[in-house]
């Protein structure tokens, strides 16, 4: 109920205090230092979002949980709620070297600041090849009609090879922390994401954005991108935030 209560008082403040756009030349919308994140979203999780540690010492270790994220449609904002977040939004990523190299970079970041509960996610984002078909998330629905049936069957498989494709992905770097998930441009609208921007990166604490880093193809895939070091400078400087 307190976690409630403060994200509400967050967006609260957030409204009266950043307003819809920034002032100046500053790049305007909802993905703004300052604001708040835009709301939550649930995207296809394609492996386990693993619970961060205790900042406790005397705490003893709890049993292994048997409920898991891994093939489930699940809310990692709501999931990870005040702790430091590097969430980044990715298109057309997949076989990057460039993106894959700031990946396992990230998760070796992420295990040096496990004490301070850094955690990240990806969301790799899928437009829809035919702008009639359903989104991912009602994909196998139950109350389909049998004239839809075959498309319903087809966007099905689509979902199960993007996830296999991404698992293989998660296997192939060893991540261990970074959770891989992907969503339909559709379920991320109120991050009004453009598609110049191969990769967007929001770190957040507090439910607060910290910095935005935006992107584009080249900058990925320049040699030891100043862009990539970036976001991973950010990141170290968001753990270290009280």
């Amino acid at each position: 109920m307190r976690r409630w209560v403060a994200f509400v008082a967050f967006v609260v403040l957030g409204i009266l205090v950043v307003g819809p756009a920034t002032r100046g030349g500053e790049e305007k919308g909802p993905l703004v230092p300052g604001a708040n994140v835009p709301g939550t979203f649930h995207p296809y999780n394609v492996n386990v979002a693993l619970p961060p540690p205790s900042t406790d010492p005397d705490e003893k270790p709890k049993a292994k949980a048997k409920y898991t994220t891994k093939g489930k449609f699940h809310c990692l904002i709501s999931e990870y709620d005040l702790d430091p977040v590097v969430m980044l939004f990715a298109h057309n990523l997949d076989t990057n070297k460039g993106f894959r190299d700031l990946l396992k970079s990230l998760d070796s970041a992420l295990d040096r600041h496990r004490i301070a509960r850094l955690l990240s996610f990806v969301v790799f984002v899928y437009d829809k090849e035919d702008p009639k078909d359903p989104d991912f998330r009602v994909a196998g629905k139950p109350d389909v009609k049998a004239d839809d049936l075959k498309k319903y069957n087809e966007l099905e498989d689509r979902r199960q090879k993007i996830a296999g494709d991404l698992e293989k992905m998660v296997g192939d770097l060893g991540l261990k922390q970074v959770v891989v998930t992907f969503a339909g441009k559709k379920d991320l609208e109120a991050y009004a994401l453009k598609d110049e921007h191969a990769l967007t990166a929001v770190l957040y604490k507090d439910l607060r954005i910290a910095s935005v880093h935006r992107l584009t193809l080249d900058q990925l895939n320049e040699p030891e991108s100043p862009q990539a070091k970036a976001i991973l400078e950010a990141a170290d400087k968001l753990a270290a935030r009280k």
